[in-house]
């Protein structure tokens, strides 16, 4: 498998990095941006636990520049979401929080061999009498010498239990090779054992699992994620930013089978 060299936007809490740091991807990371407090303590985190490449964090996509990022293979990255999802406005381009205009300025700048780009559904899909948006970033791609092909992912396919259905794209330069999987072929990831807990409707799944591990039977006491039933200890004051950063974010495992799908070895003409 060939190592690319690449930039990370838009990092959030690292699940597209963590993606393309895998065995599966390969990309060596040399630096993120994000511009989020939080979300930087939990990349600088993940990097002392060595989940993640060390890098500078750039603190905001509006500043970065090609000279802060250099030569390299590929730029990846999950622009906000809330100017395109079908729980918001779909404001779009008049939504402050849209970045495609920072990010095509990079692109067109630093002229990266791949671009890769995840976002939610409605990235793809009609909002009233526009059509989606993923159009002009399809313009705007192949206007600068792109070539595109995208698909959608959803966490559930790879063994998590929920939906959370993504958009991914995959941008190449026209002068690439025909067969891009030649470059990055890895194995395939293990959808069967992902390592997720089943579905909360699962219930013989879960009657399974509580054989062999009893002492998760108080974590399932209630239907909300994350805490049991009971008095709290405590006020936990990063618990909106850690819900905020998770849904921001993509599952890993989920990002790699969308790469490994848009790299096969099909022709690309």
């Amino acid at each position: 498998m060939q190592t690319l060299k690449g930039f990370s936007i838009c990092s959030g809490i690292g699940g597209l990095d963590i993606a393309f740091q895998s065995e599966y991807i390969g990309v060596q990371t040399i630096g993120y941006c994000e511009i989020e407090p939080y979300a930087q303590a939990i990349l600088h985190s993940r990097m002392r636990e060595g989940w993640l490449d060390s890098a500078p964090i750039w603190p905001d996509i509006k500043t970065l520049e090609e000279s802060t990022i250099g030569n390299v293979d590929i730029i990846y990255g999950g622009i906000p979401c809330q100017p395109h999802s079908i729980a918001g406005k779909r404001k779009r381009e008049e939504d402050a929080r849209d970045l495609w205009p920072d990010t095509y300025r990079i692109l067109r700048d630093v002229r990266p061999r791949f671009f890769f780009l995840e976002n939610v559904s409605g990235f793809s899909t009609r909002s009233g009498e526009s059509p989606a948006f993923a159009w002009r970033v399809l313009d705007d791609l192949t206007r600068i010498g792109y070539d595109v092909r995208w698909t959608h992912v959803a966490a559930k396919e790879v063994g998590a239990p929920h939906r959370r259905k993504r958009f991914f794209l995959l941008a190449y330069t026209r002068c690439e090779p025909k067969h891009l999987f030649e470059w990055f072929h890895g194995e395939e990831p293990e959808t069967s054992s992902s390592g997720f807990p089943p579905d909360s409707e699962d219930s013989q799944q879960w009657q399974f699992i509580l054989k062999r591990y009893p002492q998760l039977a108080p974590a399932i006491e209630s239907n909300l994620r994350g805490r049991v039933d009971g008095l709290a200890v405590g006020v936990d004051k990063y618990r909106r930013k850690r819900l905020e950063g998770l849904g921001n974010g993509v599952v890993p495992q989920q990002a790699i089978q969308a790469w490994l799908t848009l790299t096969n070895d099909y022709s690309l003409t």
